[in-house]
């Protein structure tokens, strides 16, 4: 689960996480071409919008970007 390799204690932000994530990749498709046997292309059904300045470019990237956050609302809670 995402939520694991996220290392999300609670239950309950755990849930909504790996809710966010499938919804996420339900978004996502392969594009085979009109012949049906290119290389499939991952393509999304809908673009998503990042609301930061600077986008992550892999999955390290969006890793370090969520510890960030994660650090900055536990030190208001």
């Amino acid at each position: 689960m995402p939520s694991e390799i996220a290392r999300i204690q609670n239950d309950y932000e755990a849930f909504c996480f790996d809710e966010a994530v499938s919804y996420i990749q339900s978004m996502m498709y392969y594009d085979y071409g009109k012949d049906g046997k290119g290389e499939g292309k991952l393509k999304w059904h809908k673009t998503p919008h990042w609301i930061d300045e600077d986008k992550p470019r892999n999955n390290s990237e969006l890793f370090k970007k969520m510890q960030k956050q994660e650090q900055k609302y536990e030190k208001k809670g």
